[in-house]
């Protein structure tokens, strides 16, 4: 039971490592590729 529950743990702390990390890939290439669109959609809402 034990050595399940820590195989388990591990496996599932590595795939949250790798998902994380993927993610953080993707969001980078994602904000990278819409920062004009972004600051083009921010300027006009940001009106003092």
């Amino acid at each position: 039971m034990v050595r399940v529950h820590v195989f388990s743990s591990r496996t599932i702390a590595c795939s949250f490592s790798w998902i994380l990390h993927l993610y953080s890939c993707v969001l980078t290439r994602i904000a990278t590729q819409s920062t004009l669109i972004d600051e083009e959609f921010k300027n006009p809402v940001r009106v003092d």
